[in-house]
């Protein structure tokens, strides 16, 4: 899983970049939790990337100088001129199908006199907006194609004396290039080959990082609890913010819960009345449950064969919201001993909440079904919160390394010619650079973990987590690979529910509801899975209608579209 999201740094350049700014370049947030892969070496070869890019980009510009400087002042003209009617026919072409594509669909639109819905793009202003910039584009290059001749006669230089300067200028340009695209397939071989990326010293931030991905302690951000239209647009026009309910960031799609979460009152077996079966003292406390199931959980990856869970993994984790470590940030600080987790499991009025985590890995960590229990007893009744998250698959590009031919020495090679045959797409990101300087100072200024001690106004919840980021979406994936996550949750909650079940018999607790709520929980198919429920062509109420509009055309058993009416 570490390979696929450092190989996603040189293949894809938005994650790259998200991985800079969102979580190397900022100090005051903490970071999500890492959930089978390791932070650390996706920090460093995120950089590695990003330093391939930017030496590229300033290359150019830096030869042009550089010829400028020492007298071909001609050559450097026009190898300029050439880089940028380069850039301009590769937006022109690109531009002229989008703008025939636009036109073919608005002509048929009128002549089919279709309306259209609210809310969608309107193509006729996308149309003209493409056409202005065609025709600009068109305007420049015209410009541009003349400037080399106006050049000459300023600089009383012919054309012809230029061209062994122009060529190797291009020679130049196209050399590195050329290097640039192989040392990045290099190192992609490098990802692919060796298992281990950690890198052997780190610096302070990724040290800093790297005791935050695996830290006892979570910080989560609670939703700001606005209501009305305004937070729903704000809410939802950041992808970052799609769901704050869930305080688990980093461990995907939250699949299942179990809605209201399974009580037990702590009761003697027997018939008599519950004053009579009421313990005089709690028969338990809420860590020893805890200790029972993490010993019996752990026990799934134990032995030989494939009867084992392989890669489970039982860790103790609290959650606390930001807002409550505002002032005190002791938790983040000092080491959670076991005596201050039996201390917040057993306190139901603490803060911070105590979840046992067990993660369950498939095929390399690229799925990971995340189960997360609390256990809290209060008003001597057992509380058992119950919540499953899945991350998905890595997105295609990212697993492309272990594709065939996707790696070696003739792969170096057409990373190469494929660097070489970008070069316009290149030029025209020359504009990056300005953000070159803003990129190293805010990675100097995040040399400190600014996330420990307390300053106003600022939060340190994580905004996101890179292995979501990454992760395909959750709707669009293979029946399979749900059948796989739903198959670990399943076999998890039944060895929960009957551990504890074990542990309550051996505490003298009767376990008749108990065990009737397992039964019932047990046996929800997608009662309490999470997803889309869609209810269509419904009729409900006295006098209601609806109608199935199918175009008067009969499905596939030959029915017409028809009238419901309840009266």
């Amino acid at each position: 899983m570490t390979r696929h999201l450092c190989a996603g740094t040189y293949v894809d350049r938005p994650f790259r970049d998200l991985v800079i700014r969102k979580v190397h370049n900022a100090p005051y947030r903490r970071v999500a939790p890492s959930y089978g892969f390791d932070l650390v070496p996706v920090l460093r070869h995120a950089w590695h990337a990003w330093a391939l890019e930017t030496t590229l980009l300033a290359a150019v510009p830096g030869i042009l100088l550089l010829t400028w400087s020492l007298g071909h002042r001609l050559a450097a003209t026009l190898a300029a001129t050439g880089f940028i009617l380069c850039s301009l026919l590769l937006f022109i072409l690109r531009t002229a199908p989008e703008i025939i594509r636009l036109k073919v669909t608005l002509t048929a639109e009128e002549w089919q006199e279709r309306t259209r819905k609210n809310g969608r793009w309107n193509d006729s202003t996308r149309l003209r907006k493409r056409i202005r910039w065609l025709k600009a584009s068109l305007g420049a290059g015209a410009a541009t194609s003349i400037f080399p001749w106006i050049a000459s006669r300023l600089l009383n230089e012919s054309l012809e004396s230029a061209l062994p300067g122009l060529i190797s200028i291009l020679f130049g340009v196209v050399m590195l290039a050329a290097t640039i695209g192989a040392i990045r397939q290099l190192l992609l071989n490098h990802i692919h080959a060796n298992p281990t990326l950690r890198p052997s010293s780190l610096t302070s931030r990724e040290r800093a990082v790297d005791a935050q991905q695996f830290h006892g302690c979570t910080v989560y951000r609670r939703p700001e609890g606005r209501g009305g239209e305004e937070y729903e647009e704000i809410r939802f026009l950041s992808p970052e913010e799609n769901d704050l309910r869930s305080p688990f960031i980093g461990s995907g799609e939250l699949v299942h819960r179990w809605i209201p979460p399974l009580t037990v009152q702590l009761l003697r077996p027997g018939n008599e009345g519950m004053t009579q079966r009421r313990h005089n003292s709690l028969p338990f406390n809420a860590h020893e449950l805890v200790d029972h199931l993490r010993t019996t959980i752990k026990g799934l990856d134990s032995g030989t064969g494939s009867g084992r869970m392989r890669g489970l993994q039982v860790t103790d984790r609290v959650y606390v919201a930001e807002t409550d470590v505002s002032k005190d940030r002791s938790l983040l600080t000092e080491p959670l001993t076991p005596d201050r987790l039996a201390e917040i499991i057993d306190n139901p009025d603490e803060k911070a909440d105590h979840f046992l985590v067990i993660t369950a890995p498939y095929a390399e960590a690229e799925l990971i079904t995340t189960v997360f229990l609390r256990v809290s007893i209060k008003s001597r009744t057992l509380s058992l919160e119950f919540s499953s998250c899945a991350l998905t698959r890595t997105l295609d590009d990212h697993r492309k390394i272990d594709a065939y031919a996707e790696h070696g020495k003739l792969a170096v090679a057409r990373s190469a010619l494929r660097e070489v045959v970008g070069l316009p797409s290149t030029i025209r990101r020359t504009p990056r650079l300005i953000q070159a300087p803003i990129f190293l100072i805010c990675a100097l200024w995040s040399r400190k973990d600014r996330s420990i001690r307390p300053r106003r106004g600022i939060h340190i919840g994580p905004r996101i987590s890179i292995r979501e980021n990454a992760s395909q979406d959750w709707l669009e994936i293979s029946q399979r690979d749900h059948d796989v996550i739903f198959d670990q949750m399943k076999i998890i909650e039944q060895w929960i529910l009957k551990a504890t079940e074990e542990f309550l018999e051996t505490h003298e607790v009767d376990t008749s509801t108990f065990k009737k709520q397992a039964v019932n929980i047990i046996n929800s198919g997608v009662l309490n899975m999470g997803g889309k429920t869609e209810v269509n062509n419904s009729a409900i109420g006295r006098n209601s209608r609806t109608r199935n509009e199918s175009s008067g055309k009969p499905d596939d058993q030959g029915n017409q579209s028809q009238d419901t009416e309840n009266k």
